[in-house]
Formats: C-alpha cells, structure tokens, sequence
C-alpha cells in the first residue's frame, strides 16, 4: 500500500602498518644485542596487522552498495529494468504531471530514502564519448498530464542511476552506474486535476511505494488511491 512520503552511504577506510627496528653495533657482546635488534624485525609481523585491512571487504558492500539491512538477492547482474504500474481506486481520476517526462523521484534504502537520485540522463552524452565541440540542443517540452483511473499508468526505469559532469567540449555529460540490488522507494506527486498538473498547482497527495530490485517480473504496482477525497 502506499504511504505519505517519509523523506531519508558507505564509507571504508583501510590501515595498513608495519614496523621494525635495529640495534647498534659495539663490542662483541654488544654485537649480540644486534641480533636481538633482528628480532626487533618481528614488529615487521605487526605488518600483518594489514590484514585486519581485510576489513575493506567489508566495502564490497560497494558493490553491491547497500548495507546489509538494504540488500536484496539478485541471480543476476544489473541494471534491474523496472515497470511501475500506476493505479487508483478513486471514484474520479487522478493526474500524474508530465513534462520531457512523468514527474516521479526515486530514493534509496541506503541512506534512509533520504536523497533523491538521478534516474535520467536526457538531453546529454556520456562523459566517456568524444566531444566534437557541440552541445546536444535540445527543445523545451510542454507540460502536460497523465490521468489515473479507471486505465493505470506506466513509469519505465532503466535501472540505472547516473552523475552529472561536463566534458572537455563545456556539454553537460553523465556517467551511468547500475543502482545494486536492493530496497528503493518511489515518489510520486497526485494531482487533482489536468489543469492543476499542467499550471502548476500544489499536488493533493505524494504517494509512495517502497519496492525491491530485482522486481519479481520486473513489474512494481504503485497505488496512488488520494484517502478521503
């Protein structure tokens, strides 16, 4: 069922030492306590303390990204494509905004839902492509809306997430990453009518979903039912 929105990292630091030391040379007897500055060479066992390093597998959580209390099983590699299927049991439709794209928001378990993360990459090029000197020009995209109820509505995800740079040409750029298997949230803005959705009008309800990747199917149902309306 969905929920009011509730508005909610993974960092690892390895230590690696290693020590040792040697004694003074002197008179015979005092070669002999040489020898026991070799033995002052063990602390270069100490070394082995760099094992505790092994704790940075711990930062294997990197790959996957996701504390324990996040994780999901996944038989496969991402990106985990999804489907939200939007739905509403009111007796009058609902409206989802549209401009370049539906107006939805996507968090992470990760950090608590706390932080929005970029799921798109329109209008720019990878960072990794050459730049040849011009930008991607691209038109403004008009508002509109999706109307909920009695037909559902589909979101698709790529199940990517990406970050924002800027290339040697001065173009935005992205670089993309598959978003790890785990739990996530959706956020959705309702609106109560096309001209609401369309004019800028303060939506009547913000529907969420917390859902898993992998999906089972890859499909995630999204109530957007407005209570007492």
């Amino acid at each position: 069922m969905s929920k009011l929105f509730g508005i909610a990292g993974l960092a690892a630091v390895l230590a690696l030492g290693c020590g040792g030391e040697v004694g003074g040379a002197g008179t015979g007897g005092a070669a002999g306590m040489g020898g026991n500055g070799a033995t002052g060479g063990n602390g270069a066992t100490g070394g082995t303390g760099g094992t505790g390093a092994t704790g940075g597998t711990g930062a294997t959580g990197g790959t996957g990204g996701m504390p324990a209390e996040c994780a999901a099983p996944a038989s496969h590699p991402g990106p985990y494509k999804t489907t939200f299927d939007l739905f509403s049991t009111n007796s009058r439709p609902v409206y989802i905004r549209q401009s370049c794209g539906l107006e939805w928001s996507i968090s992470s378990c990760a950090d608590g839902f706390t932080k929005s993360l970029p799921h798109s990459a329109d209008c720019m090029e990878s960072c990794s492509a050459p730049a040849y000197g011009g930008c991607l020009a691209c038109g403004a995209c008009m508002w509109s809306a999706k109307q909920i109820g009695p037909q559902h509505q589909s979101i698709e995800w790529s199940g990517l997430t990406y970050e924002y740079g800027t290339n040697s040409a001065g173009c935005s750029c992205y670089k993309s990453f598959d978003a790890p298997a785990g739990r996530y949230q959706i956020t959705i803005p309702i609106y109560s009518s096309e001209d609401a959705a369309i004019n800028g009008g303060q939506p009547i309800y913000v529907a969420t979903e917390e859902f898993v990747i992998p999906a089972p199917n890859g499909v995630v149902h999204v109530e957007v039912t407005v209570p007492e309306w």
